[in-house]
């Protein structure tokens, strides 16, 4: 059977853990804000290209 100051010291070492779990979660949770920041705008700029070559092959094919 464990004494209280080993019991004491596992419970703090617990915390200390979760703490660090804690902060890692909040990190992940800001990373992919910022991945889904960075897959919409690479989705717009890939589809206003789309456009733009869409738009140039079709204007060359109603001028021939």
């Amino acid at each position: 059977m464990s004494t209280n100051k080993e019991l004491e010291q596992k419970v703090k070492n617990l915390e200390n853990k979760l703490g660090h779990i804690a902060n890692t979660n909040s990190q992940l949770l800001d990373e992919v804000a910022t991945l889904k920041r960075n897959y919409t705008q690479l989705v717009e700029d890939v589809g206003a290209r789309l456009e733009v070559v869409h738009e140039k092959l079709f204007r060359k094919q109603r001028k021939q």
